[in-house]
């Protein structure tokens, strides 16, 4: 890829202003192409000297290293011995000073500490789920079309942190000397140990932190929730508001097992959902009404043409045709345009 592209690609990743196509083969080209690292970390320099205080000024940016610098002189004082850093977190860091004020603690803090800084990342296609677990104990269960970028070994100085992607459950290890928190652009989720799920695929209006167990706070630096079991925190991504809302979390939670669930789910969320679950594409009629609600449920076995058949059982006015792994979702006698 070359040095322009991978400039471009990364600005709009970061900003979150990559068509959803794309900002999943950015994800996949970060967690996966080592032969590009030294490419990849010269694109960001580059970008961080063309950006010149345009997308950040001047002074964010000198406030933000400032408080690096003093924890790392902080350290200094103390006598403890200085780690390298990984120079593509240092550049991604700068890119945006939120980001960099969030993993600033843990930028200086990983310098001193073996393995901290070596950020990881990993990427489930479409059509597959996939589980790990981090350092610390806790686990986590990525659904299709997912990222996650989380450090090899968590700071013993500092909060855990890790930034997603898409739908992520996570089951995570008390620790409540450093608590753990979970980025998605400017929201944050910080728990001390819980079960939770977060929902945040790029072309999703909407963000949802639904709680199964445990307590989290949901906050956007603006304004901030509480969450108790069976409750869910919905944050516009448009209008910047955060709001509460009851869930039956377990049924929120069901896609870990395979099952699906949908609890008066509108139609755009069905195939959301259902497209990540078996790697198809959708191409929807205009005149058809997504935010129609389904309510339905099936096994982790369910063949999807049979899911297509009740979702056009309950909608009898819409029809779905499938040819390969596109599926045509149409008002009867209308013209199919893309989702």
């Amino acid at each position: 890829m070359e040095n322009r592209n991978i400039q471009s690609a990364l600005r709009r990743y970061f900003t979150e202003t990559l068509p959803a196509e794309l900002q999943r083969i950015t994800a996949l080209f970060l967690a996966t192409d080592d032969s590009a690292k030294e490419e990849t970390e010269a694109a960001l320099q580059d970008l961080w000297v063309q950006t010149d205080g345009r997308d950040v000024t001047a002074k964010e940016v000198q406030d933000a290293l400032a408080i690096v610098n003093h924890r790392i002189d902080s350290m200094d004082k103390q006598g403890l011995r200085r780690r390298p850093t990984h120079m593509l977190l240092r550049w991604a860091a700068m890119l945006a000073i939120p980001i960099l004020m969030a993993v600033g603690g843990w930028l200086a803090a990983s310098r001193y500490e073996a393995n901290a800084w070596a950020m990881q990342q990993c990427y489930v296609p479409d059509g597959t789920i996939r589980s790990l677990m981090l350092s610390d104990g806790t686990r986590v269960v990525l659904g299709g079309g997912s990222s996650i970028i989380y450090p090899k070994t968590f700071s013993h100085w500092i909060d855990r942190q890790v930034y997603i992607s898409g739908e992520v459950h996570f089951d995570v290890q008390h620790d409540v000397r450093r608590p753990f928190r979970v980025n998605v652009g400017n929201l944050s989720v910080k728990v001390l140990g819980t079960h939770f799920n977060v929902r945040a695929y790029p072309e999703d209006s909407l963000v949802t932190t639904s709680l199964e167990q445990g307590r989290v706070e949901v906050g956007d630096g603006h304004s901030a929730l509480i969450l108790l079991p069976n409750e869910q925190a919905v944050y516009d991504r448009g209008a910047h508001t955060l709001m509460r809302q009851p869930v039956n979390a377990q049924a929120a939670m069901s896609w870990v097992t395979g099952r699906l669930y949908f609890d008066d789910q509108p139609l755009q969320t069905v195939l959301t959902q259902l497209r990540h679950r078996y790697d198809v594409r959708f191409r929807v009629d205009p005149m058809v009404n997504q935010e129609r609600r389904f309510t339905m449920r099936f096994n982790s076995n369910e063949n999807l043409d049979n899911i297509l058949h009740v979702i056009t059982g309950i909608a009898s006015d819409i029809s779905c045709q499938r040819q390969g792994n596109v599926i045509h979702i149409s008002a009867r006698g209308r013209k199919n345009q893309e989702l």
